[in-house]
């Protein structure tokens, strides 16, 4: 559906000719999700989808710390206007890969059976589908089956639920394969591709960021973070606290000659250290 398309449908809508009670389930998803301000927030970012892929972008989008609706709807949207693209272009490449990591548990495969029908249709058209999930507890059985039925490469690590492993050696075509899928190490799996069924070890990545910058960005991210908690603010609104991992000067000694305190190597911005001070709301002030 172009933009021609779906302006007309919601003229439809404006005029009365669209019904309340056919629209309602949307207006209310809608409105549980247009309304969140980490979803206003990512709005502003406009990604012309079709020619980044076909100039071989890559795209990662991480839920972070948005509700699940939004990422939900989010994600979902993408995942819908890639398989529009991949329908309506031209020509059958570049080859596009799309990986739902997380699929069943951030709700990427939907009981529509949107995903099933990719799987099925347009993998001739360019399009490979990783699903990657933790359990196969997919919406419905029909899924499942599509999904398994349509995934040409079937990869099983270790499976501590039985039965999630009596299904795995179901699949692989040989039911003795349980015991084995239950006490697989990391980095060792069974695989089943077409017809064929071997057992495989996969080395482990020297860094596991396979984007170096994410790791900076990250870490960044994360100090960031640890910096607006509260017992790295301001102290009692006077002075601000010295930067993560900068010396803090110890008390000088006053007591008599010959005497020695120990030192005092907490700073006046530590939890500890407002507790005694009476930095902190929580605390009382003593007076001798």
């Amino acid at each position: 559906m172009d933009f021609d398309e779906l302006r007309q449908e919601f003229d439809r809508v404006a005029s009365g000719e669209v019904r309340p009670s056919q629209y309602a389930p949307a207006v209310r998803m809608i409105d549980a999700v247009c309304g969140v301000p980490s979803f206003i927030a990512r709005c502003g970012m406009a990604l012309d989808l079709p020619p980044f892929l076909d100039k071989c972008g890559i795209l990662l989008v991480e839920g972070g710390n948005v509700g699940q609706l939004v990422m939900q709807m989010i994600m979902g949207s993408i995942i819908l206007q890639i398989f529009n693209y991949i329908r309506t272009r031209p020509r059958p490449y570049p080859r596009v890969l799309l990986v739902l990591d997380e699929a069943t548990n951030a709700n990427l495969v939907g009981a529509a059976g949107h995903e099933v029908r990719a799987l099925a249709e347009l993998q001739k058209f360019g399009l490979d589908v990783h699903i990657l999930v933790q359990s196969l507890n997919f919406p419905s059985a029909y899924i499942t089956d599509g999904v398994l039925t349509n995934c040409v490469r079937h990869e099983w690590f270790y499976a501590a639920n039985p039965a999630v492993a009596r299904k795995a050696a179901e699949d692989l075509g040989d039911p003795d394969l349980v015991g084995s899928i239950r006490r697989l190490k990391v980095g060792e799996r069974w695989v089943k591709d077409r017809d064929a069924v071997r057992f495989e070890k996969v080395p482990e990545l020297l860094n596991p960021w396979v984007f170096p910058e994410l790791a900076e960005i990250k870490t960044r991210r994360a100090i960031e973070q640890i910096y607006e908690r509260p017992e790295y603010g301001p102290n009692n609104g006077d002075e601000e606290c010295p930067p993560l991992g900068e010396n803090v000067t110890p008390p000088s000694n006053n007591g008599p000659p010959g005497t020695s305190a120990a030192p005092d190597t907490s700073s006046d911005c530590s939890p500890a250290r407002r507790l005694r001070t009476g930095g902190s709301n929580n605390s009382e002030n003593a007076e001798s």
